[in-house]
Parts: structure tokens; C-alpha cells; sequence
């Protein structure tokens, strides 16, 4: 009898981890056209607005912008104070890390803010990087410091990016 319900305890944790690995596929569009697929662990609420996409997890708000006046991640960085603006402002990045998404150079800046909705001061995490020649801009931002489990989970998700 042990073994049996030693077995079906075994069971139901292995059904519960695979349930909480399960990873969404995430399309971004770009004027009704498919530009970036992302995958999200969880339930992932996305909403497409006109001018970005917002993913919603429970460890994260993620937002989302297809730069397309730029073709590389250099000329990117010199557009992301206006790409932010309606999340963001007065971002002034103290640091500037080098990483890879989508198999190219990135780079995420992160330092203080002030949030556009109510001009509380904050800070924000910006990546820009390239997939399938589009340059896109993700941001994560909030009163005070990041919290580390948002960081992560946006990390996690751009790893995750290719070109559809």
C-alpha cells in the first residue's frame, strides 16, 4: 500500500511540474504582420496595442515596441527615450550590459525612471536587440528598484525570441 501511494504522490508532483513548465508561444505583430515569437512559462496575458505589445505574467509586466526607423541595435539605443516615452521617462541609464538575444548582440540598460502615468520616481530595465533584421525595444519598470524575479522573467522570455 506505501508503494501505491508513494507512486501516485510521485505522479501528481511530476503532473504539477510539467504543468508549471509549460510554455505559451507569443506572436508579436507589427502592422498585422508577424515579427517576433517569443515563449512565455505560464499563463501570459497579451495584449497588442497600436504602437506595442504588453505580456503580462505573474512575475512580470513586459512592454514591447518593433522599432522600424532603425536597422541595427546601435542606432536602436538612440531611439529609446522617445520609444518608452509612453511607459517611461526621463530614463538616464547608469548601466549598459552586453548580452544575446535572439542569437545577436543586445544591449540592456538599466538605471532611474520616472513613470509617464503618475510621474512617480522609479527605475526601468530597457533591451534592445535585433531578430530577423527588426529592431525591437522591451522595457520593465516600477517604483523603486526592479525586483529581481522581474528581471529574470524578462530575461527569460527575450532568450526565448526568434523571428517567425
Amino acid at each position: 500500500m506505501r508503494i501505491v501511494l508513494l507512486s501516485l504522490a510521485l505522479l501528481g508532483a511530476s503532473l504539477v511540474a510539467h504543468a508549471q513548465d509549460k510554455q505559451n508561444v507569443v506572436t508579436v505583430l507589427n502592422e498585422g504582420v508577424s515579427v517576433l515569437t517569443l515563449k512565455v512559462s505560464g499563463k501570459a496575458e497579451v495584449t497588442p496595442r497600436k504602437d506595442k505589445t504588453v505580456i503580462h505574467t505573474t512575475d512580470m509586466y513586459l512592454y514591447l515596441w518593433t522599432v522600424g526607423s532603425v536597422s541595427n541595435v546601435t542606432d536602436g539605443l538612440k531611439h529609446v527615450a522617445d520609444v518608452i516615452k509612453g511607459e517611461v521617462l526621463n530614463f538616464k541609464p547608469t548601466t549598459t550590459t552586453e548580452l544575446t538575444i535572439g542569437g545577436g548582440v543586445a544591449k540592456l540598460q538599466t538605471g532611474p525612471s520616472t513613470e509617464a502615468d503618475d510621474g512617480d520616481a522609479g527605475s526601468a530595465e530597457v533591451a534592445t536587440f535585433e531578430v530577423g533584421k527588426r529592431v525591437f525595444i522591451a522595457c520593465i519598470h516600477g517604483e523603486g528598484k526592479i525586483d529581481p524575479k522581474e528581471h529574470e522573467a524578462m530575461l527569460a522570455v527575450l532568450q526565448t525570441a526568434t523571428a517567425p
